[in-house]
C-alpha cells in the first residue's frame, strides 16, 4: 500500500509538471534527500519527455538530477543484492542449488537495464553505472547535434567498455574504428563547445595504440619491440584513413620506430608524451 501511495504521489506531481511546465517541481521529484524508487525513474522520465519549453540551463540541470537520482537508486539496489548474495554464500552448501540462486540474482540485476542501470559482480563487489543515452533520451530534442553525437559515443563506451582490469577489453580494430569516428567528430564540431570532449576521447583511443595501458602494453616487456597486432592495426588505420589528424600522428610515430626496427626508444617516448599532452 505504501508503495502504491508513493507512486500515486509521484504521478500527481508529474501531471502537475506537464500542465504547468514547472521545472522546479520536476527537480523536486528528482530529489535524493528522501526515499528513492525505481518506479519514480520511469514516471519522471516520461514527464520530462512531455514537458515543453525548458531552457538549456534547465535541461542541463535536470539531466544531472536524473543521473544522480538513477545512481542513488543503483546504490540502493546494489546494497540489496550485496545482502542477497551474502545470504546465498552463507546459507547454501549445495553447489547446484547455490549456482541456481546466483544465476537468479544475476538475471535480476540484468533487469535493471530498463531503468538505465548496468549492474554486475566484479571481484566480489557489486558495481553499477548509469546509461548516458537513457539519461539523455528524455531531453533529446533539446540537445544540439554535437551533444547527441557525444551521448551516442558515450553509450558505445558504456555498452562495450574499452578497458577492464587495467587491460584492453576490445579489439585493436575496434580501437581503430572508434579513433576514426572521433577524428571525424573533431572535424565536424571543431568550433563547438563540445570539441574538447571529442578531442579528449580522440587522444584516449590514440593512446591505446601508441602507449597502451598496464595490462595491454603496445611494446613487448622484454624486447621493447612494437606488438605485431598493434603494428598491423596502425598501418591499416593509416591506409584506411590517410588524411586524418590521428593518421598523421601515427605516421610520425611509425617513422620514428622504423629507424629502430620498431623498438621503443627515447625519441619515440618523447613523441608519445608530446602528442598525448596536446
Amino acid at each position: 500500500m505504501k508503495k502504491l501511495i508513493t507512486l500515486f504521489f509521484v504521478v500527481a506531481i508529474c501531471v502537475s509538471c506537464t500542465e504547468k511546465n514547472d521545472y522546479k517541481t520536476i527537480k523536486s521529484a528528482l530529489s535524493t534527500d528522501g526515499a528513492v524508487s525505481l518506479e519514480q525513474i520511469e514516471v519522471v522520465r516520461q514527464t520530462i519527455i512531455e514537458t515543453k519549453g525548458l531552457t538549456s540551463e534547465q535541461v542541463s540541470d535536470l539531466q544531472m538530477a536524473l543521473s544522480d537520482y538513477i545512481l542513488a537508486c543503483a546504490e540502493q539496489e546494489a546494497a540489496k543484492f550485496e545482502t542477497a548474495f551474502q545470504q546465498v554464500y552463507s546459507h547454501w552448501s549445495d553447489a547446484s542449488e547455490m549456482s541456481w540462486k546466483i544465476d537468479s540474482l544475476d538475471n535480476a540485476m540484468e533487469q535493471l537495464h530498463r531503468y538505465g542501470i548496468q549492474m554486475y559482480r566484479s571481484e566480489g563487489n557489486i558495481e553499477s553505472s548509469v546509461s548516458p543515452l537513457f539519461v539523455a533520451e528524455p531531453f533529446w530534442f533539446y540537445l544540439t547535434k554535437a551533444e547527441q553525437e557525444l551521448v551516442k559515443m558515450q553509450q558505445v563506451e558504456f555498452d562495450r567498455p574499452s578497458l577492464e582490469d587495467e587491460g584492453l577489453a576490445i579489439s585493436y580494430q575496434e580501437v581503430s574504428d572508434r579513433l576514426a569516428k572521433y577524428d571525424a567528430l573533431c572535424v565536424e564540431f571543431a568550433t563547438d563547445s563540445n570539441y574538447s570532449a571529442f578531442e579528449s576521447m580522440r587522444l584516449f583511443y590514440l593512446s591505446l595504440l601508441i602507449f597502451g595501458v598496464d595490462n595491454s602494453q603496445v611494446f613487448d616487456w622484454d624486447t621493447e619491440v612494437l606488438n605485431p597486432e598493434v603494428k598491423a592495426t596502425i598501418f591499416n588505420h593509416i591506409a584506411e584513413h590517410p588524411y586524418t589528424r590521428s593518421s598523421n600522428e601515427l605516421k610520425q610515430f611509425m617513422d620514428i620506430l622504423k629507424k629502430s626496427k620498431y623498438k621503443k626508444t627515447e625519441q619515440s617516448d618523447i613523441f608519445v608524451t608530446g602528442t598525448l599532452k596536446n
